[in-house]
């Protein structure tokens, strides 16, 4: 540097000068050129030495952290020696790769986070039976270390096979993806084939009675989960066409509606020729035949001097054959004509004198 004698020395240069030692972690000691200025010897330069001591390693903790400042799972920090302001150590974490940004040594000797961004990962996800065999095609799955795969395709080909009839015994796709890179990570879901379940099947009418001429209840079996047909019953039709077979309710009742059945009279005499009109009626399997009509087409008959001989509509009911009509036939026997004595009489009721009886 110059300058005038007994000026005050220019310290642009060396305090640029001097800051460059400080960044290379050096303690200022001693600055000769902040209280000294130039002399009068025009025959001698001046020298000045400016001083500085050598700042120690600081101590500081490492800790390996994601993208979110998490400390990354299987890592655990570690001791580290440094300069100040000098890069730090930046460790080797398996399945994760270094950030580019990173912290330096800190001078306060405490902890430094060091960013680390995981890997992609790679694996397949396979669904066996408890033996290991194969129960659906391998599904290949992506990801990152130590994250969760998206399980939508794995949740719809674990339904798949629980639809035919298998357990989920262990699912591994809630796992998440190791650190070992390019390992094409293997995730099983294993089943156990679900066994065949005993129940009973309670066929009822709507009032909750039994079916008539039907067993009150029958054994079944069937695979938990899947349908089985509701039995059927000639004459009645099941609300429900099919039924679950249960898992835990060892009972399933069904609910059945009777069918409409017809049904043919006919009156006829003891000859077999008709004494009055077929009369058709209708009405629920194994019920009672409705006798109103019937009664009013006996009275009838009655009335024309017939005598009832046999009624099997008091004694039936409507069957259960959906495919026939039933019929009954009453039979009626003609009474004989009577012999009688016509007397006349007049209004007080004696014999009119010149007639006799016939």
């Amino acid at each position: 540097i110059e300058g005038e004698s007994d000026s005050m020395l220019d310290r642009t240069e060396v305090a640029n000068a001097i800051q460059a030692v400080l960044n290379k972690n050096y303690n200022l000691v001693s600055d000769p050129t902040a209280t000294n200025n130039f002399d009068h010897n025009d025959e001698v330069d001046q020298n000045f030495t400016v001083v500085f001591s050598k700042l120690p390693d600081a101590s500081y903790t490492s800790v390996p952290v994601d993208e979110a400042g998490t400390p990354i799972p299987g890592t655990a920090p570690t001791s580290e020696t440094g300069q100040p302001g000098s890069p730090v150590v930046i460790p080797t974490v398996p399945g994760y790769t270094p950030d580019t940004d990173q912290p330096v040594v800190p001078t306060d000797n405490g902890e430094v986070k060091v960013k680390y961004k995981p890997n992609s990962q790679f694996g397949k996800v396979s669904f066996v039976d408890v033996s290991g065999n194969a129960l659906a095609p391998e599904l290949n799955v992506t990801g990152f270390t130590d994250g969760h795969f998206d399980r939508t395709a794995v949740i719809q080909q674990i339904q798949q096979v629980i639809n035919e009839n298998y357990n989920l015994v262990q699912d591994q796709t809630e796992m998440v993806f190791n650190n070992i890179d390019g390992d094409n990570q293997e995730f099983k879901v294993v089943f156990s084939k679900l066994n065949h379940a005993q129940f009973t099947l309670i066929p009822t009418l709507p009032d909750g009675s039994s079916v008539p001429n039907y067993p009150e209840s029958v054994s079944v079996t069937g695979l938990p989960g899947e349908k089985i047909s509701a039995p059927d019953i000639p004459g009645y039709t099941a609300k429900t066409p099919s039924v679950d077979v249960p898992t835990t309710n060892p009972n399933v009742v069904i609910t059945y509606t009777p069918n409409t059945q017809k049904a043919t009279i006919h009156f006829v005499d003891d000859k077999g020729n008709s004494v009055a009109n077929d009369l058709h009626i209708e009405g629920d399997s194994n019920s009672t035949l409705a006798r109103s009509d019937v009664n009013g087409a006996i009275q009838a008959v009655l009335n024309d001097n017939y005598n009832l001989v046999s009624n099997p509509t008091a004694t039936n009911r409507f069957d259960q054959n959906d495919d026939a009509d039933q019929e009954f036939t009453i039979s009626f026997s003609k009474l004989p004509d009577a012999g009688y004595t016509s007397v006349p009489v007049d209004e007080a009721g004696n014999p009119i004198p010149g007639t006799t009886p016939t």
